[in-house]
């Protein structure tokens, strides 16, 4: 019984296929850049207007070209925000005077 239901599904599924194949490749999709039936844009392989991907196109962007370079600090104007001392930036500096070791310092200490 299922046998049978399922032999009778996978021969409709084949006959759509090859109807669909033989069919023209022309269904109704038109080109937006090219005007030619049969693809969507000209980022499809057999539009005329399409262009192979080269080496320097591959793995760009603006983003990364324009990104911003980090700003360069300058040792003078660093000033510490605990203790408000200069030459370091914060207390995690084992220069400032309020210094807090992690916790793998604190237990090699002790």
């Amino acid at each position: 019984m299922y046998k049978s239901a399922i032999k009778r599904k996978k021969d409709a599924t084949l006959r759509k296929r090859e109807q669909k194949s033989t069919s023209s490749s022309s269904d109704g999709t038109k080109c937006k850049d090219c005007e030619e039936l049969g693809h969507y844009g000209k980022h499809f392989y057999k539009c005329k207007l399409y262009k192979e991907a080269t080496a320097d196109d591959v793995g760009t962007s603006t983003k990364k070209r324009n990104a911003k370079k980090p700003r360069a600090s300058k040792k003078s104007d660093e000033t510490c925000n605990n203790c408000k001392q200069e030459g370091h930036k914060s207390s995690r500096s084992p220069e400032c005077e309020n210094h807090i070791l992690s916790k793998t310092k604190f237990f090699k200490e002790i």
